[in-house]
């Protein structure tokens, strides 16, 4: 059985929460506390999955019991419940927290989130889920920077689009304000969603590669590098307009357990390709993470299912082919070998696909080239 606690100083939404939840009592046990101090000493006496807390309360509030839970309990996944216009606290939580939950809270769509979180916990050990409770933010890549860029949307896409890691703080802050359960894929639609002002505010909160003890910024900046190539790969192949930009996020993202474990454990990395067990294994810590940031199943599930090219290919065309096809390709085009997907998919379609790809690689290099 799960347990979940909740945090907030007004007793009727604690109340209104645990009738709310009465029905999950077989799959959870809900705790609640009115005040930070007693909360500790409940995750002192208990082993809890999921903490969630009010932001904005006597004595301690939410952003420093936060700050001790993940600190001394690094298993629990934390959520904030807050205020839907509270910016401020989605600007100082949004870098120590896996959810952040709009107040009032839909009652169907907090179940569902703890449903959702209960399936995602279930699939990985408890050394993983350790790993996952400490993954709140990643490192940007070297080259990001947030001097001299203005709040006009292109400019702002345009970064966004460029970093893995600014890419998921957008999208989860824009995520509150969609009142909804179904988050965006699409940033352009994100940054709409916050406007220009805020979304630059948010990511210049991000914190600086500094706060990374251990890490190398070459290889964070290859971790972000290859995301890039496969996000813009998958974009090019897409099969149809809809669609686009979800491959695109979706091929940033794709690898995204690699930037969370280097982050975490940079002594223990293990650089890719892995294979077996180990990929497999790789593939749902990534899933597992994007699931407790509240992404869409259908990018979860093309994380979670990345390494397997022939289930890609008999899915064609759709998402997850964009995305694990474009990987395919553009590293067989980059190493000169044939491409794996010709066991499963004809030339008729793969060539088309080849020319596409080699089309993106040739204009990534270029650019490279041009900014050194």
């Amino acid at each position: 059985m799960k347990r979940v606690l909740f945090v907030d100083d007004e007793p009727r939404i604690l109340q209104g929460i645990e009738n709310l939840l009465f029905d999950l009592y077989e799959d959870w046990e809900v705790f609640t506390a009115d005040n930070g101090l007693d909360a500790l000493l409940l995750l002192r006496q208990h082993r809890f999955d999921v903490l969630v807390t009010d932001m904005r309360m006597p004595g301690m509030d939410g952003p420093a019991l936060l700050v001790q839970v993940r600190a001394q309990f690094p298993d629990v996944a934390l959520f904030v419940l807050s205020g839907h216009a509270d910016k401020d606290a989605l600007l100082s939580t949004l870098g120590a927290v896996h959810r952040f939950l709009a107040k009032p809270c839909d009652g169907p769509h907090l179940i569902e989130t703890l449903q959702n979180t209960s399936g995602f916990l279930e699939q990985v050990s408890s050394g993983v889920k350790r790993n996952i409770g400490r993954a709140t933010r990643l490192p940007n890549a070297s080259t990001f920077t947030m001097v001299g860029c203005g709040t006009g949307r292109a400019e702002l896409v345009q970064k966004v689009e460029s970093d893995a890691a600014a890419a998921l703080l957008v999208l989860r802050a824009a995520d509150l304000f969609l009142k909804s359960d179904a988050g965006t894929t699409d940033i352009g639609v994100a940054i709409d969603r916050l406007g220009g002002d805020f979304t630059h505010s948010v990511l210049s909160s991000m914190d600086p590669p500094s706060a990374f003890e251990g890490i190398d910024m070459g290889i964070v900046d290859e971790l972000h590098a290859h995301g890039r190539l496969v996000a813009e790969c998958a974009r090019e192949i897409a099969g149809d307009v809809s669609w686009k930009e979800t491959a695109y996020l979706t091929g940033l993202l794709h690898d995204i357990a690699h930037l969370v474990s280097y982050s975490i454990e940079p002594d223990s990395f293990k650089e890719p390709p892995l294979v077996g067990s180990a990929a497999d294994a790789h593939a749902t810590l990534g899933a597992t993470v994007l699931g407790l940031w509240g992404f869409r199943e259908e990018v979860i599930e093309v994380v979670k299912h990345h390494h397997d090219l022939e289930k890609a290919c008999a899915s064609y065309p759709s998402v997850m082919s964009s995305v694990v096809l474009a990987e395919c390709i553009a590293f067989s085009i980059i190493e000169d070998r044939p491409c794996p997907a010709a066991e499963y998919l004809s030339a008729e379609i793969l060539l088309p696909l080849h020319g596409k790809v080699k089309a993106v690689i040739e204009r990534l290099q270029t650019a490279a080239s041009e900014a050194a």
